[in-house]
């Protein structure tokens, strides 16, 4: 026989062959490289949910930033004007704004008075998405937006952060997280 042809069979078998061992063998070698994984203190599942769980307590701080100013009135101006120019942001009533981020209501922002005669934007709730909060950054920039405009018209802003909270609540399956007291 040519060698190419002896090639050519010993390919085909290989083809043919491989994927049936594979099937009866492949339990067996996950199963030994989860025992061999366990027995170095290297669980993969542990080590992504606790990752998780981090990012989402990260998140949950970015969420939770929130904007005071001392004068609510002026305050409000600078708002309103920055949620008018910012793309992702549509209003939803009175202090009330939705943000996008391939979704519609995303983010819920709103601006309250408090007793003290302050005013405060904050992310009254938003949604996890794919494993976390996926709105940090529109909602940075967004604070970004609003701090520069309030520093352009001299209005006096300070920042805190109270991270969001994660209820049972769902919409489309995502989690909701809201404004922590």
């Amino acid at each position: 026989m040519e060698p190419s042809v002896v090639l050519l069979y010993a390919g085909l078998a290989f083809i043919v062959i491989f994927p049936i061992v594979w099937f009866f063998v492949k339990g067996r070698v996950h199963a030994k490289a989860k025992q061999l994984g366990d027995a170095a203190g290297l669980n993969l599942e542990d080590k992504a949910l606790a990752s998780l769980a981090k990012g989402l307590e990260r998140d949950a701080a970015i969420m939770g930033a929130r904007l005071r100013f001392p004068n609510a009135a002026a305050g409000r101006a600078v708002v309103e004007d920055a949620m008018l120019a910012a793309k992702t942001a549509t209003a939803g009533g009175d202090g009330v704004w939705r943000i996008s981020h391939g979704v519609p209501d995303m983010v819920t922002a709103t601006w309250r008075v408090e007793p003290d005669g302050s005013g405060v934007l904050l992310a009254a709730r938003t949604r996890e998405a794919l494993g976390g909060l996926v709105t940090t950054r529109t909602w940075t920039k967004l604070l970004e937006q609003v701090g520069r405009l309030a520093a352009e018209r001299g209005v006096p802003v300070g920042a805190e952060t109270v991270p969001v909270v994660k209820t049972e609540e769902r919409i489309e399956g995502d989690a909701i997280w809201v404004a922590g007291s």
